[in-house]
């Protein structure tokens, strides 16, 4: 976003680093639905904590469904249920002191949070208790069947690490989980997995 030639002089070094700062904070995009960063200022935010040499979890959520309720309920139920969503995504969070929790929508039912590594297990089945609890609910609702409800909006997690001091990227950690939705998604397809639903770990060593 800036260029300078050496030799600089600190205060326009200073001077363009805050105006930059400046005006990324002014283009922070916030969904109207869901009130949550997005996917742009997302992105950001992951970034800066690996700069500032964070540990943290992160956390992509999807819901599993959603064209399909939406083919039965319409957009602005749609809607609806993204935004109760991204409320049990916040409301889980109260535990966690200070800014050390983030969460960002990505767009339509996709969210990616910046979890604590000690709570990342124990978070992501908090949130899964909460929404299969508003999801049986909404399956009332629609008078689904068992089958239709278990495939009705439930939540996939895909979950990896960022460990302080260790090189990385933002890209690199939202390509991580998409590979292994990728590879869930393959094994569905070949019938050796029957959902997607569930917390699914990057367990590789890092």
């Amino acid at each position: 976003d800036e260029y300078l030639t050496k030799p600089s002089d600190p205060a326009v070094v200073v001077n363009r680093a805050e105006a930059l700062i400046a005006s990324h904070a002014q283009s922070k995009g916030i969904d109207e639905n869901t009130e949550l960063v997005d996917s742009e200022g997302t992105k950001r935010e992951i970034q800066r904590r690996i700069i500032r040499g964070e540990k943290f979890g992160l956390v992509y959520m999807e819901l599993l469904g959603l064209r399909v309720y939406t083919e039965l309920a319409g957009a602005e139920k749609r809607d609806r249920v993204i935004r109760h969503l991204s409320r049990a995504i916040t409301r889980c969070s109260r535990p966690f002191r200070g800014n050390i929790f983030f969460a960002g929508h990505m767009g339509m039912g996709h969210f990616l949070c910046a979890v604590p590594l000690d709570n990342l297990e124990p978070y992501c089945q908090e949130v899964q208790r909460i929404w299969d609890d508003h999801r049986t609910t909404i399956s009332a609702t629609l008078g689904l069947d068992d089958a239709e409800e278990d495939d009705c909006l439930s939540v996939a997690f895909y979950v990896t690490r960022h460990v302080s001091g260790y090189p990385d990227t933002a890209q690199n950690l939202i390509e991580v989980l998409m590979r292994l939705r990728g590879n869930l998604m393959r094994l569905r397809e070949n019938e050796a997995a029957t959902t997607q639903a569930g917390i699914h770990l990057d367990r590789r060593d890092s």
